[in-house]
C-alpha cells in the first residue's frame, strides 16, 4: 500500500504541536518567516492563505498585514498543529482568521486569496498533487512567497550537513534540497529569489505571481 504525502506528514508531527515553536530549527528561521510575509506586501482588506501553518506561528504577522478588514485562511494536515492554531486564534480574538484541517490536495475554498505563504512547506513545494490545488487558490496575478530550507553555499557544506539532520523532524521528503522550487518554476512567475547571508545560502525566500490559469495537477 502507498503511503501519500499527506498522511506520511501527518504522522511526522503528531503530538509535535506544543513543543514545535521551541525546536531551535524554528526559532532560527525567524528572519525568514518575517521577510517572506513582508514580500507578501499585505494590504488592509485582503485575503492570504497560510499553507501547512503549524501552529500558527506566521498569523500575528499575517493578521497585521491584513487588518481587521482582511481575511485569513490557515490550514494544516496535522490535528495537532490545527488546534494549537485554533487556540491562539481564540487568544487574540481574530474573527477574520480560520484555521482548517485539511490536506494541500483536498483544499477547497469558498473564493480565491489575493496571495499565499508557503513558509518551510518542503513536501508541498515538492509534491504536484499538494502544491497544485494551493496555487489554484491564488486569484490570477495574485502573489506566492515561499521560505524554505535548501543545500547551503557549497563551501558552507557543514551547514547542508546540519540541515539534513534537522529537516528529518519537519519533512517526509528527502529530495529537492537543491532546487526547492523546480516545481513551482514551471507554474507561476518568479520575481525574485534570495538568499541571505546570514542563513549561508541555507534559506531562499521566493516571490512569483501566480499565472492567469494555475493548474490543479
Amino acid at each position: 500500500m502507498t503511503v501519500s504525502p499527506a498522511t506520511s506528514a501527518e504522522s511526522l508531527y503528531e503530538g509535535r504541536a506544543a513543543a514545535y515553536e521551541r525546536a531551535a530549527s524554528i526559532r532560527w528561521a525567524a528572519h525568514a518567516r518575517r521577510l517572506a510575509i513582508e514580500r507578501l506586501d499585505l494590504g488592509p482588506g485582503e485575503s492570504v492563505l497560510d499553507v501547512a501553518c503549524g501552529p500558527g506561528i506566521n498569523l500575528p504577522g499575517l493578521r497585521d498585514g491584513v487588518g481587521d478588514s482582511g481575511r485569513i485562511v490557515a490550514f494544516d494536515v496535522s490535528a495537532d498543529m490545527i488546534a494549537v492554531a485554533r487556540q491562539r486564534i481564540s487568544v487574540h480574538g481574530w474573527s477574520n482568521v480560520h484555521a482548517v484541517h485539511a490536506a494541500a490536495e483536498h483544499l477547497a475554498l469558498d473564493g480565491p486569496v489575493d496571495a499565499a505563504l508557503l513558509s518551510f512547506t518542503h513536501d508541498i513545494m515538492q509534491s504536484p498533487a499538494s502544491l497544485g490545488p494551493v496555487l489554484a487558490a491564488v486569484r490570477p496575478g495574485g502573489r506566492i512567497v515561499v521560505a524554505g530550507a535548501m543545500h547551503a553555499w557549497p563551501w558552507a557544506w557543514p551547514v547542508s550537513v546540519a540541515l539534513a539532520i534537522s529537516t528529518r523532524a519537519y519533512a517526509t521528503t528527502r529530495g529537492g534540497f537543491a532546487r526547492p522550487w523546480a516545481e513551482l518554476e514551471g507554474r507561476t512567475r518568479i520575481e525574485e529569489l534570495r538568499r541571505p547571508r546570514r542563513y549561508l545560502g541555507a534559506i531562499y525566500v521566493l516571490r512569483a505571481r501566480s499565472p492567469r490559469r494555475a493548474r490543479t495537477t
